[in-house]
């Protein structure tokens, strides 16, 4: 298992080019919420007859299916909002592998 935590953020002022945005007065709420994502990992091993290694591993990604949160921008052609790169934007997925060493 493994987390990944991001604390909470205010953005008190956004924007850019000399145009600034203030929390509460061109927008309602500046807050981000913390957020935690959990990956999770099962492996197994063994060993054929012949001495050769193999390994069958299932991970998930964002195990919880966490949506990142939406972060507001303002600039002077009006207010937008996006998703930041910090955070997991592509939802719960799945890997399964198999290694096989002779």
């Amino acid at each position: 298992m493994q987390t990944r935590w991001i604390d909470s953020v205010q953005l008190a002022r956004i924007g850019g080019g000399g145009v600034l945005a203030i929390s509460g007065v061109d927008f309602d709420d500046a807050d981000i919420a913390s957020n935690a994502w959990v990956n999770s990992q099962l492996a197994y091993n063994g060993e054929t007859s012949n001495g050769a290694a193999w390994v069958v591993t299932l991970a998930i990604q964002n195990l919880f299916n966490r949506n990142p949160p939406v972060i507001p921008s303002f600039s002077s052609r009006g207010g937008s909002q996006s998703v930041s790169d910090a955070y997991d934007a592509e939802g719960r997925r799945y890997n399964l592998s198999v290694n096989y060493s002779f």
